[in-house]
């Protein structure tokens, strides 16, 4: 077992110093056990001033960040807490050629996310630097986590999340940060792992651009933020299915592209800003003249939504993968489903999705959990947002939340 070398507490607006190697310096899962045990004894969630607070230490092959109210999953265990909220905290690990400061910008955001929406477990994030040694290294300890030795061979997983020709691999995200260097031109990647067979939730995410501690490509935090909400909605969407445990039945039974994608591009835009205007989540501007509020984020996605109806001769209907508006440069699932949300949330309430939809979504399937949350059948919906996009874009942009 490897030994923490040392460890650094941070608060979400301050960073204070790492402590030197020592001895006496407690490794992150032996600041869980004492949280743990306060929590056990209080019979509650250990409160402090700031719930998103992470505990990272510096370990020789990556750094790893837990959060500060929670104690940590023993990674051994073996309940099923799939579709259940915990008081376990999720695991994040970083490639070494990110610096501990930015590891834990990641780790905060996913906390806040958290908070915000349910705590599921486990949940386990793993940041990609650009350097490929520190990115092989996150690879040995992805595939030497317990669930993974049980359900997947070693060799084969090591294999994997080592080529660069795979999508879902980690030594692929790497290359896409690399790439987007050595282009000059911004490129970002991630995934949920939602892997209902394993009971486990891994997230995987390519450099996030905002969370440097100098930005690159003119991204702020907010913009850095929603990736990390993005892929923990995920997370929520799909603990409210229990079964089935294949991946591509699952994928149908979540609905469409543009509702399970559009859903989470739109809550990603919408829930940070406002964590961050109420100071539940960091608002420092790094980059101040690119921190974009929600009304313009969206009314970018506007822009781009029309575009790609008009050149792919389409709509929301036909924006599955390698649908005509699904793929490539014309793909409208992620802007015109995140509008697609935002009009159903101002028609029915912001909280029809995660308080109806989904409570409802296993028991009815899709279509009819649509019907009984929305009060209207699929094609109904699709000419009606048809014909919303062709209003003036004064009357579009007055749907959204202020």
């Amino acid at each position: 077992m490897r030994t923490s070398t040392r460890l650094v507490i941070v608060a979400v607006v301050f960073i204070l110093s790492a402590c030197g190697p020592s001895a006496d310096v407690p490794t992150t899962e032996e600041i869980a056990v004492t949280v743990a045990s306060a929590t056990v004894e209080s019979g509650a969630v250990v409160a402090v001033d700031d719930p998103h607070t992470a505990l990272c230490s510096g370990e020789p092959s990556h750094i790893h960040c837990i959060s500060q109210t929670r104690s940590r999953l023993d990674p051994g265990l073996t309940s099923d807490f799939w579709g259940k909220q915990t008081e376990y905290s999720s695991d994040v690990y970083c490639a070494l050629d990110l610096s501990i400061t930015e590891c834990e910008r990641y780790s905060e955001a996913l906390f806040a996310a958290s908070d915000h929406w349910g705590n599921y477990s486990p949940v386990s994030l793993y940041a990609v630097g650009t350097d490929r040694d520190a990115a092989l290294e996150l690879v040995d300890v992805l595939c030497d986590q317990p669930l993974r030795r049980k359900n997947q061979r070693y060799k084969y997983c090591a294999e994997l999340h080592s080529d660069a020709s795979h999508p879902e691999a980690i030594e692929y995200l790497r290359s896409v940060g690399s790439r987007a260097i050595e282009s000059a031109y911004a490129e970002w990647e991630g995934y949920c792992n939602c892997n209902r067979g394993w009971s486990t939730f891994e997230i995987f995410m390519s450099v996030n651009w905002g969370y440097l501690d100098e930005p690159m490509f003119g991204e702020s935090l907010a913009d850095a933020h929603e990736h990390i909400f993005h892929e923990y909605f995920h997370v929520v969407q799909n603990s409210h299915l229990s079964s089935p445990e294949k991946w591509e039945m699952r994928k149908a039974a979540l609905g469409p592209r543009w509702f399970h994608e559009g859903g989470a591009t739109y809550m990603s835009l919408l829930i940070p800003r406002e964590l961050m205007e109420s100071h539940k989540l960091d608002s420092s501007l790094l980059h101040p003249d690119t921190q974009s509020p929600f009304a313009e984020a969206m009314a970018n996605r506007l822009k781009s939504t029309k575009r790609i109806f008009g050149a792919c001769k389409g709509g929301l209907l036909d924006t599955s993968n390698n649908e005509k508006c699904g793929s490539g440069d014309l793909n409208a699932a992620y802007s015109g489903g995140a509008w697609a949300h935002a009009y159903l949330a101002h028609k029915h309430g912001a909280d029809h999705l995660l308080e109806v939809f989904y409570p409802n979504l296993e028991e009815m399937g899709f279509e009819e959990a649509f019907i009984y949350t929305y009060g209207q059948d699929l094609m109904d919906f699709y000419m009606e947002f048809d014909e919303f996009l062709q209003l003036p874009l004064d009357d579009q942009l007055a749907i959204l939340p202020k």
